[in-house]
């Protein structure tokens, strides 16, 4: 998909350079590197590496030669960049690509010595949690395995074996990550993702414990923080239900949510708002904008002003998990206040640009995850489509004039993700304007009391009001939506697309988009 993002992209900057554009042509390089880098064999990467080494010797040598030579092989020059981030693209994928181990022969008697990542995850049947392999021990072989393990667990295991940071021994074989024969959703290649390649169904008899140790400060602060989060909102808010969609609209957790209402939210379009994403961070961000504005007149306050909001907004980018789309959104806000801190213009396609750079660069293999390319596409679209679209309807009247734009805004998102949509998961909601159109402002509404909820935590006659208030908030809109989710027409299923399909779809928006920006210029 990155090479049909310069269709949509070049309609906004058609008019000026793309010299004011440096980081959406890096982007798109490294992006189109890493497609290439996931097709081409492995063994080829020797190969790049020294193209990519000689093109940064030349690079290099050209910038520090003579001006005239310089300026006469400004095209060169240029030209040998791009090429050299597309190399880096490459072996940047490839390098990721190795690392996914492929061999299925694992003896049954290995023994595993992991590190425990991550809080434990409660499911219905049983526990879960993310470990890291440290040694993999095979007939007293060690072997060279690394990545990620998925350890399952009864309900009955003594969770402070498995607290994070500790380290622990697995006397049961881990097995390679499968998907499902005949289910459509490649879990397989999801955990690949996420790096994780192996998973382990133990009892209490398969696990030791050999090292506790106490975690950073920071994980231990953003640890000890959600465990207090969830424990708030199930404390003042009445039912399961209720206080699981406000734990997962808060900071995402969705592990008390059944699973046909998750599925009534998919359907009705509106699953984004319990999956935190940039509209969560959006609020927070004009939040503090809000409370911090008393303090314009102080001394420094640009500078305060810029440490508090990065502060707060990357706390809680890692206490949500820091999936793609709130550390996109994320980055962008650090540009933003960059930009207002050194007085400087922001661009959002830089901003945009920089923020996939930054993913991509770290985990390559995310340019294949869906909530990246939804994350993304929804964004590109919203920039390119939402000042068309809010400018086809003239209105006076305030605020029927912000009832349409967050229409525009809806319908602009729903441009570029649809084909996505399409592909990646068979359906699309018919009725997602109307849905959105309500759901969105009262999801704004009940984080806002949440945040107030938790402010009001040491005074229970202020908490327990707030708690019910989103109790009775929460349970209309879940019932509103399952209500939505049986009309007849709320979804479109069993839409089969494949890749090619995807992209033609992609091209005739482009072309319809050509002949709309020709027909007014």
């Amino acid at each position: 998909m990155a090479f049909f993002v310069c269709f949509f992209m070049q309609k906004i900057i058609r008019e000026k350079s793309w010299y004011e554009y440096p980081l959406v042509k890096t982007c798109l390089f490294f992006m189109g590197g890493l497609i290439i880098g996931k097709y081409l064999p492995v063994f080829s990467s020797t190969i790049i590496q020294c193209l990519l080494a000689f093109s940064l010797f030349l690079f290099t040598l050209l910038r520090f030669a003579n001006y005239k030579i310089a300026y006469r092989l400004e095209v060169f020059t240029g030209v040998l960049l791009l090429n050299t981030i597309l190399c880096l693209g490459i072996v940047c994928m490839q390098f990721r690509l190795t690392r996914i181990p492929i061999s299925n022969a694992i003896n049954k008697q290995s023994i595993v010595l992991v590190k425990i990542e991550e809080p434990a995850q409660h499911h219905q049947k049983s526990v879960s949690a993310l470990a890291r392999i440290l040694q993999w021990k095979s007939a007293n072989i060690i072997e060279k395995r690394e990545g990620l393990i998925r350890i399952y667990f009864p309900h009955s295991l003594k969770e402070n074996i498995i607290s994070p940071n500790n380290w622990v021994v697995l006397h049961k074989a881990p097995q390679l990550i499968s998907s499902k024969v005949g289910s459509e959703f490649n879990y397989k290649h999801y955990a690949n993702i996420q790096g994780i390649y192996y998973q382990v169904y133990i009892q209490e008899k398969d696990i030791t414990l050999v090292k506790k140790q106490k975690a950073s400060l920071l994980t231990d602060l953003l640890f000890t923080s959600k465990q207090s989060i969830i424990q708030l909102l199930a404390q003042y808010i009445e039912g399961k239900q209720e206080a699981g969609i406000a734990q997962a609209l808060l900071i995402g957790y969705k592990s008390n949510i059944d699973k046909s209402l998750l599925d009534a939210y998919s359907k009705t379009g509106i699953i984004h708002i319990i999956a935190i994403s940039g509209m969560h961070l959006g609020m927070i961000y004009l939040l503090l904008l809000k409370l911090l504005y008393p303090l314009r007149n102080k001394n420094h306050y640009p500078l305060i002003e810029f440490i508090i909001v990065i502060v707060i907004i990357w706390l809680f980018t890692f206490l949500t998990g820091a999936a793609p789309s709130i550390v996109r959104a994320a980055i962008i806000f650090c540009c933003m206040s960059m930009g207002k801190l050194l007085k400087r213009k922001y661009n959002s396609l830089n901003a945009l640009s920089f923020a996939a750079l930054c993913i991509l660069f770290y985990n390559p293999l995310l340019i294949e995850d869906i909530g990246f390319q939804l994350s993304f596409a929804a964004v590109i679209s919203i920039i390119c489509f939402y000042t068309p679209i809010k400018n086809l309807v003239f209105i006076k009247n305030k605020i029927l004039l912000l009832c349409w734009e967050s229409v525009a805004i809806t319908i602009a998102a729903q441009i570029l993700t649809f084909p996505l949509l399409l592909y990646h998961f068979h359906q699309f909601p018919i009725i997602f304007l109307f849905t959105n159109f309500i759901a969105i402002p009262v999801s704004g509404v009940i984080l806002y009391i949440e945040i107030l909820l938790l402010a009001a935590n040491p005074l229970p006659f202020l908490a327990y009001p707030l708690g019910k208030c989103i109790f009775l908030l929460i349970a209309w809109l879940n019932s509103w939506v399952e209500a939505m989710a049986v009309l007849p027409f709320a979804t479109v299923n069993n839409i089969s697309i494949t890749i090619p399909q995807t992209l033609a779809i992609y091209i005739f928006i482009a072309v319809l988009n050509s002949f709309r920006r020709e027909k007014y210029v």
